[in-house]
């Protein structure tokens, strides 16, 4: 991404623990909006979706991940799938 100017707020910081087990977060991005082909319903807005936290996991390589559950949106099956 490249912006026409430049910017000088400062960025959100990581997090440096899990979010509570059954507790509700925000996730952000331009990702998806369907379930059928990706290349088809990139979104052109920033979405955000409530999650719910279901406990550490880890992804596809191994790594650490967060285990989500969709809770405001029905077509968001689980941030950490890849299949």
């Amino acid at each position: 991404m490249r912006l026409d100017r430049d910017v000088t707020n400062t960025p959100a910081k990581i997090a440096s623990t899990y979010p509570r087990t059954g507790s509700n977060v925000s996730v952000y991005g331009w990702g998806a909006t369907c379930k059928d082909s990706e290349s088809t319903c990139q979104s052109p807005v920033l979405k955000t979706a409530t999650m719910r936290m279901t406990g550490p996991t880890t992804d596809y390589y191994g790594g650490p991940a967060l285990g989500l559950q969709g809770v405001d949106a029905d077509w968001i099956q689980s941030a950490a799938s890849n299949s």
